[in-house]
């Protein structure tokens, strides 16, 4: 993902290499260490190795580049499809290694919501084949 002004906004995809001298934009490391390790790894093995803004508000809701639009960011596929203004998802044309992402919550007194949302977890997960 990169701003919509951005020299490689009007491509239809992107390798890593185009974005060579970019700053990886991402969620602070203290956030999610091993997630965050495992996506700077990704890029390293990749063959990349970029500099990095950790983004003082982790998320979506507010743009996840720098405050003047600089740099890029990785998001799944489908978070690309929900882009707040300003912004421009970009198919990425190199393979990644695939990053595990795991639930986790309490057993006891599981509200509503949190109900709902495993739920969807467990119907995308047999469908898909993932896990256990």
């Amino acid at each position: 993902m990169v701003g919509a002004r951005h020299p490689l906004a009007g491509r239809s995809a992107v390798r890593l290499r185009d974005l060579r001298g970019e700053t990886f934009c991402f969620l602070g490391r203290a956030l999610a260490p091993d997630f965050h390790d495992l996506v700077v790894s990704a890029l390293r093995k990749a063959g990349e190795d970029f500099e990095i803004w950790e983004h003082p508000v982790p998320g979506l809701r507010v743009s996840p580049l720098r405050d003047d639009g600089s740099g890029f960011t990785l998001v799944c596929k489908s978070a690309g499809t929900r882009l707040g203004s300003g912004l421009v998802a970009l198919p990425l044309l190199d393979r990644l290694p695939a990053v595990e992402v795991r639930i986790v919550w309490r057993t006891s007194d599981v509200p509503p919501p949190a109900q709902t949302v495993l739920q969807a977890a467990y119907e995308l997960a047999r469908g898909q084949s993932w896990g256990n």
